[in-house]
């Protein structure tokens, strides 16, 4: 395990994570090229068709990490749906995007701002990946599921052939902040 510089504790990389996450993040290219990518829109349309045929009622749905477009559509829910991510650009092309979808600005790494049971469903595609702790970014949403709520989670597999071939090209794969 490596360790940290002297003088520094783990909230201060915490922070340095965090910091490195929202400069990344708000770049908009890697995330521009990640919603315009063929291989995770399919991603996205798969982990939204399970969502939507499993959540038949009982509360709404957040759609945690939505990015700057949600990949549910709220007329395809029969309850209301809440888009959240930390930027607030994303999150006004994601309401455009998802129609009637109560935006939300947050940070998941710092806990999610609703009470607990709130949701019948819980999505999040390509986000834990980018936590630094991500055991409580489960637990946030394990509390806020209702009991016996959907979690859809998705996380990339980097062993992809276009991942693989661009790692021994010398660059990181697509999926990974360098």
């Amino acid at each position: 395990m490596a360790e940290l510089p002297a003088g520094a504790s783990s909230g201060s990389a915490q922070a340095h994570g965090r910091r490195a996450n929202r400069r990344s993040y708000h770049d908009g290219a890697l995330v521009d090229g990640y919603v315009d990518d063929p291989y995770h829109r399919v991603r996205r349309a798969v982990a939204a068709r399970l969502m939507v045929d499993d959540v038949l009622g009982g509360g709404p749905v957040l759609e945690l990490g939505c990015g700057p477009c949600s990949m549910l559509d709220p007329a395809e829910l029969p309850v209301p749906l809440v888009v959240a991510d930390m930027a607030e650009a994303a999150l006004g092309a994601a309401r455009a995007a998802a129609g009637q979808a109560l935006p939300v600005c947050l940070d998941a790494t710092r806990g999610l701002p609703f009470r607990a049971g709130s949701f019948a469903g819980l999505l999040t595609g390509e986000l834990i990946e980018h936590v630094y702790d991500p055991v409580a970014l489960l637990r946030e949403c394990h509390r806020v599921l209702a009991p016996g709520g959907l979690l859809v989670l998705t996380t990339p597999n980097l062993a992809t052939v276009q991942d693989r071939l661009a790692f021994l090209a010398g660059r990181a794969p697509r999926q990974v902040d360098p």
